[in-house]
């Protein structure tokens, strides 16, 4: 017999909770992933937050590999290039660097380089 929707609920909420769990250790102590940018019609980039850098995921600038700044203005000055080149990167994008740009940049500042806060590698 395939288990009940109640079941699944509870270990789709189990999950979520783990994911917070990690994210408690994120920039800023934030209980959700922080994503500035995703894949959709109108937006080319996806651009986030991890442990050590603000990352520009599956960059068509950098041939679907991963472009990493270690400050909102080299992020900026990237999602610039993105644009220029004809790539759409939506105003809110931008809006939200910008507004989380004290703590992000201080929280990447913090971290010497290599160094996962949470101790995974």
């Amino acid at each position: 017999m395939p288990p009940t929707l109640p079941f699944l609920q509870r270990i789709s909420d189990h999950v979520w909770e783990m994911v917070k769990e990690e994210m408690a250790d994120a920039p800023g102590g934030r209980d959700e992933p922080v994503s500035y940018a995703r894949f959709a019609e109108d937006c080319n980039v996806y651009v986030f937050i991890s442990n050590d850098a603000l990352e520009c995921c599956s960059c068509w600038l950098q041939g679907r590999g991963t472009y990493r700044a270690t400050s909102t203005a080299e992020m900026i000055v990237h999602l610039d290039k993105h644009r220029r080149a004809g790539h759409l990167v939506p105003d809110w994008t931008y809006d939200g660097l910008r507004e989380d740009q004290g703590e992000n940049d201080a929280w990447l500042g913090a971290l010497p380089t290599g160094v996962d806060p949470a101790g995974r590698w």
